[in-house]
């Protein structure tokens, strides 16, 4: 039986859209430094996930592509990482509507730092405010359609 610590959180939110096509260049392979991986696109989505948090309180730190997924880190008074991670990829476009997902990281209740690992910390607070911020602003928006927490 897994403990609370090891459980994840349902901290992902899947849905479909138009709105959040790639950038020029993007899917470009030629483009991977300033990009995320081939076929894989997320910059229109934290362009407008960052707009809409800073609307309901939150900053995000600095944007930015990551191999899998463009990264967000957000402000918070807490000694671990919050992050919010925007991916969509280009193979699942289906007549002009694209799948996405948002997902923040930690997913687990409580995080271990490498300097004091036996020392657990609750993130619940944060990570649940987060996830349902994020949920009001897609469930929101006009054009998002299929909106669901995993």
């Amino acid at each position: 039986m897994k403990s609370e610590v090891d459980r994840t959180m349902k901290t992902v939110w899947k849905f479909r859209s138009a709105l959040f096509g790639p950038t020029p260049g993007e899917l470009d392979p030629e483009n991977v430094e300033e990009f995320i991986d081939p076929g894989v696109f997320g910059r229109r989505l934290a362009d407008f996930l960052e707009t809409q948090l800073s609307l309901r309180g939150y900053s995000v730190l600095h944007s930015e592509p990551d191999e899998d997924f463009w990264r967000q880190d957000i402000e918070h008074e807490g000694r671990y990482d919050l992050v919010v991670n925007c991916i969509n990829e280009a193979s699942k476009i289906d007549g002009g509507l694209a799948e996405h997902e948002v997902f923040v990281w930690p997913d687990k209740p409580q995080v271990r730092l490498a300097r004091n690992y036996f020392r657990a910390i609750d993130v619940r607070n944060d990570v649940e405010r987060l996830v349902s911020t994020l949920g009001d602003i897609l469930k929101s928006e006009e054009g998002i359609f299929d909106v669901k927490l995993e």
